[in-house]
């Protein structure tokens, strides 16, 4: 049957899937609205909010302590788009750029993060050329997608990951800190070998 998915954690990757294609499904064809006009909002609220702090607790457990920073940065296009949405018109200027696109925006952030916390240079410039092209058609910092007449992408942010592509690149050539971050990985590795060598066998 479907014994197979209990091996190697492959039930769990099969959940986030299949609820990623089914995501997909509904927010591609329009059935969302659909969805949300015979469901009350009320009753959809605190689901969502359960579900939203059950997700950012366990991103605090499954990632290494290390880790936390990004998580954490990554969070935070979102609470600025809450944010915008509930102060009143023209307050926080500074935060309407986040408001297109925060989750997108929220990846990245979180991504870039994880290559510079793992020194992973050339990784970081990577996700800043992909966040660099999402803000050229208008994914992100901007109102609109190319070629609509809300069309107006932030200037400021395609200046900054275009200067953030070229430093991580600069890094990554530099072999910036790579020796010790390697003599950290070894000394990780070691400790975790050291532990695991001290676990109690299982009783037979």
């Amino acid at each position: 049957g479907l014994s197979w998915l209990e091996k190697d954690g492959l039930r769990h990757r099969v959940f986030i899937l299949a609820s990623s294609f089914l995501y997909a499904i509904v927010g591609l064809t329009g059935l969302s609205a659909i969805i949300t006009a015979f469901i009350p909002e009320a009753v959809v609220l605190p689901i969502l909010v359960f579900v939203g702090i059950s997700s950012y607790s366990q991103a605090f457990e499954v990632v290494k302590k290390k880790y936390y920073p990004a998580v954490i940065m990554a969070s935070l296009p979102v609470v600025m788009d809450f944010v915008v949405d509930n102060i009143a018109e023209g307050k926080l200027q500074g935060f309407l750029a986040f408001d297109p696109g925060s989750a997108f925006v929220g990846l990245l952030v979180g991504c870039v993060f994880v290559f510079i916390i793992d020194n992973k240079w050339l990784n970081a410039a990577i996700t800043n050329v992909v966040a660099l092209a999402l803000t050229g058609i208008g994914m992100i910092h901007s109102p609109g997608l190319l070629f609509t007449d809300t069309y107006s992408p932030d200037l400021g942010f395609v200046a900054a990951y275009s200067v953030l592509i070229v430093a991580f690149l600069v890094l990554h050539f530099i072999k910036f800190n790579h020796k010790s971050f390697e003599k950290a990985s070894e000394e990780e590795k070691r400790w975790k070998w050291l532990n695991l060598w001290k676990m109690p066998r299982p009783p037979v």
